[in-house]
């Protein structure tokens, strides 16, 4: 099993309050969660009106597959912030091998 796990900043010039901001990020990390089946939440900067930190993670059995999702998904905050904000930072790191032991009878 692999977990793929990256955390994203967001700058939102264009959200003029809170309300503005919910309203970007709650459809965004919807929209992330039906297209690419991962959990999504936002970790960082609730109070902030122009920043938001989202933590992503996705677990596939196939390493290339897991850091694959979370570069698209990535990809897709990208082009659907167009006009609204950007992508301004990204970690990401997949860690992997869990459960690859065999089991013992």
């Amino acid at each position: 099993m692999n977990i793929a796990v990256a955390t994203v900043t967001l700058h939102l010039p264009a959200s003029r309050s809170l309300k503005d901001k919910r309203g970007v990020v709650q459809s965004l990390m919807a929209r992330l969660r039906d297209r690419y089946n991962l959990s999504i939440a936002e970790v960082a900067d609730q109070d902030s009106h122009r920043s938001s930190q989202l933590g992503l993670s996705a677990v596939n059995t196939s390493y290339v597959q897991a850091h694959e999702t979370v570069q698209s998904a990535v990809r897709f905050m990208e082009s659907e912030l167009v006009g609204k904000g950007e992508v301004v930072a990204v970690w990401q790191e997949v860690l992997g091998g869990f459960g690859d032991e065999p089991q013992q009878q």
